[in-house]
């Protein structure tokens, strides 16, 4: 303990430091740095291996799907003629996900951005619910924003398996990059 000139050998009244909380936030983060201090791991989208290389290969499978020339299981069976991808890539699989009724939507939209990184200025208080208060710059990649007249679209692919854990890893990072892109495109968030 250490005492000043005045005081006694008595407890010290502890001094309360008000932004506790925001001392765990970075000045420059990421949605994945973010989550693995939430949960007190490594960097939980980063990986290296054969699942890592696999989930690259996908999205670089689905960045070459115009979502606006219309059909998706076609142009999936031509980008399947490259051995770039065979190894990979499960066609099938693809075919079956731009089957689903949100890629018509999608192929609706005035706008297709895909594989958009941002940095945006979030206030501590939009990511966490806490006492922290404070800004920091979020950066991060969107892999699908469609812009429509008053509501937007976010996705963001992921492979692999799923667990509890993940699912709310993933809920947490979509809504957060639903967030972002309504402020950046001023548009509401309809469909994440």
């Amino acid at each position: 303990t250490l005492l000043f000139k005045e005081e006694t050998a008595q407890e010290p009244e502890w001094f309360n430091y008000s932004y506790c909380d925001a001392s765990k936030f970075r000045l420059k983060s990421s949605i994945s740095k973010i989550i693995a201090d939430r949960r007190n791991t490594e960097d939980v989208f980063v990986g290296s291996g054969s699942s890592a290389s696999r989930g690259t290969m996908y999205h670089e499978f689905l960045q070459n799907i115009n979502f606006k020339k219309g059909n998706l299981v076609l142009q999936v069976d031509e980008l399947s003629k490259d051995s770039k991808w065979a190894n990979e890539v499960d066609f099938n699989l693809i075919r079956n996900i731009l089957k689903m009724p949100i890629f018509d939507e999608i192929s609706r939209a005035n706008y297709i951005l895909t594989e958009r990184e941002f940095f945006a200025k979030m206030s501590t208080d939009e990511i966490e619910k806490s006492n922290a208060s404070g800004e920091f710059i979020l950066q991060g990649i969107i892999d699908l924003v469609a812009i429509f007249d008053d509501y937007l679209i976010v996705l963001d692919y992921k492979t692999g398996r799923v667990n509890d854990q993940k699912l709310k890893d993933y809920e947490f990072q979509l809504r957060t990059y639903s967030k972002i892109a309504s402020k950046i495109y001023g548009k509401n968030q309809m469909e994440q």
